[in-house]
């Protein structure tokens, strides 16, 4: 129920999803997985009480039960609380990513990731101050994630012209996948598409970041930097 949630979540149509948890967390009452991905889907849906609310709930089950997620919601719940309301820091933010699949391509695979960014109300943008990176993560083999070994993402604004007069503009970036050979498949192991993580940068500062799935927000890969490729949006001067 909790894969077709997220699944469901990323066509952005949310009531599903809902359902979908809910009928979860009837099965496995206060299961630390399924209240973060209700946190998850309510703060989609920008609904922050709601949300808060239940990373609350994460929280209240204590870190032995709560894992990875008791983690995440304690570091989502300080982000609130804690993080300053100077217009740097709230001048753009990430809206609910979107991933949109290729249905045209039959060897290999591709998508698109459809990234909102919003900017807040009376804050002029200097596009040339603002940075994203996109990563990328790949499945391999039945359980193992690795950083994908996909062609670099590549950024395309889908509004035009990009000048945030009317609060939002959105860009994607590619996650292209070409067949692997057999020499290939030997070398990098049977490969798919995982999930991403989506960082955007103001004036030098981490303003959000973004994961699907949440527990990626958090990977290191082993002897490595972030995973996938960074790809900044504007040239700096």
């Amino acid at each position: 129920m909790v894969e077709v949630a997220r699944e469901v979540r990323k066509l952005g149509d949310m009531s599903p999803v809902l359902e979908s948890l809910r009928a979860a967390d009837l099965r496995e009452p206060n299961h630390p997985e399924i209240l973060s991905e209700m946190a998850l889907t309510y703060e989609a849906m920008g609904l922050a009480e709601k949300a808060e609310a239940m990373w609350r709930s994460v929280i209240a089950l204590g870190e032995s039960n709560g894992g990875g997620y008791y983690t995440l919601a304690k570091a989502k719940l300080l982000g609130r609380e804690t993080a300053p309301k100077s217009p740097e820091r709230n001048a753009v933010a990430l809206g609910a990513c979107q991933v949109i699949p290729d249905k045209t391509v039959t060897k290999g695979q591709r998508l698109a990731l459809r990234v909102p960014i919003k900017a807040a109300p009376g804050v002029e943008i200097d596009p040339t101050q603002m940075d994203i990176h996109v990563y990328f993560f790949d499945k391999v083999g039945a359980d193992r994630i690795e950083p994908t070994r996909a062609d670099p993402p590549v950024p395309s604004w889908v509004s035009a012209p990009v000048d945030w007069k009317e609060g939002e503009e959105l860009v994607d970036f590619s996650y292209n996948m070409p067949e692997l050979k057999a020499e290939e498949l030997r070398e990098l192991g049977k490969r798919s598409y995982y999930g991403y993580v989506v960082k955007i940068y103001y004036l030098d500062r981490l303003m959000d970041v973004q994961a699907e799935p949440q527990t990626l927000v958090n990977y290191k890969p082993p002897g490595a930097g972030p995973a996938g490729a960074d790809s900044a949006l504007f040239p700096k001067n």
